[in-house]
């Protein structure tokens, strides 16, 4: 009969043992990485769909401003207006100085002097904003300085609307 040689056995049981946890916790380790990965591109596409929704509902509301809040009688409702047109669009700081009426031909004008302190993105919103008010507007001076990050801009805007002949 032949010797069984144990302490081989156990040795070689023992190795396989060793290499099997160290498999085990090479891939487990792996998988770990995969889940975090996978949890992370979860979080990304929750976060897209959340800014997604909340794009589209400010979307809705601008353009719900601009057939309603817009569909102003006066211009003194229309500048009342400025204040929440500012907001919508970004802007950090609005300063409304109303410099007058006056009627040219068939038109009301009110001169106003807006200035503002944003970024650019957000006066070119601004600006978009008070073409899609409904009154003709004309920028007749446009003056901005870039200083602390912030882009500080002075409109000459002039508010054109219709007099009505009775």
């Amino acid at each position: 009969m032949k010797k069984i040689n144990i302490p081989l056995i156990i040795i070689v049981f023992s190795a396989l043992w060793i290499a099997f946890f160290l498999y085990s916790f090479i891939n487990y380790q792996t998988i770990n990485v995969e889940l975090n990965e996978l949890q992370q591109i979860i979080n990304d596409v929750e976060n897209k769909k959340y800014y997604e929704k909340s794009l589209q509902s400010l979307q809705i509301e601008y353009d719900s401003l601009g057939q309603t809040a817009f569909a102003k009688k006066s211009s003194s409702e229309f500048i009342a207006s400025l204040p929440k047109i500012a907001e919508l669009s970004g802007i950090l700081k609005l300063n409304v100085e109303n410099k007058g009426n006056r009627v040219e031909e068939q038109y009301e004008v009110t001169e106003l002097l807006l200035t503002t302190v944003s970024g650019f993105p957000e006066v070119a919103n601004f600006v978009d904003a008070l073409e899609m008010s409904g009154f003709p507007i004309q920028i007749s001076k446009a003056q901005m300085e870039y200083a602390n990050n912030n882009l500080n801009s002075v409109l000459e805007v002039k508010l054109y609307k219709k007099v009505i002949e009775e």
